[in-house]
């Protein structure tokens, strides 16, 4: 993946190339999400669909990272690659929770 990566064969960052590849992978999808609020164009649909590619590659791209960082025993960059993969649950978990109330009928929302 990481041209750079396989010609040297230094591996020290590799963890942290692919946490920046996840982060940036989530900046882009909400840059897009911004346009299309201001634009509200008909192609919403296939918007929501490269929204969740760049999601689930981010998702990837976090895992790879926390994979490589346990491998060599970097617990700093392990810390940084969890941090991102739980802040990318936590929005899809708000996401996922706010679409769900909106929903519902008004007598059956849940109660905070």
């Amino acid at each position: 993946m990481f041209v750079e990566v396989e010609k040297s064969g230094e591996r020290f960052f590799e963890a942290e190339l692919y946490r920046l590849k996840g982060e940036l992978l989530l900046n882009a999808e909400r840059k897009m999400m911004n346009a299309e609020r201001k634009k509200k164009t008909g192609k919403s649909r296939s918007r929501k669909l490269e929204s969740f590619s760049h999601s689930t590659e981010a998702e990837a791209c976090f895992q790879q990272a926390l994979q490589i960082a346990r491998r060599q025993e970097a617990k700093s960059l392990e810390l940084r690659a969890a941090t991102s993969l739980a802040r990318l649950w936590q929005q899809q978990l708000v996401t996922c929770s706010l679409r769900f109330t909106t929903g519902l009928p008004k007598g059956l929302t849940r109660r905070t």
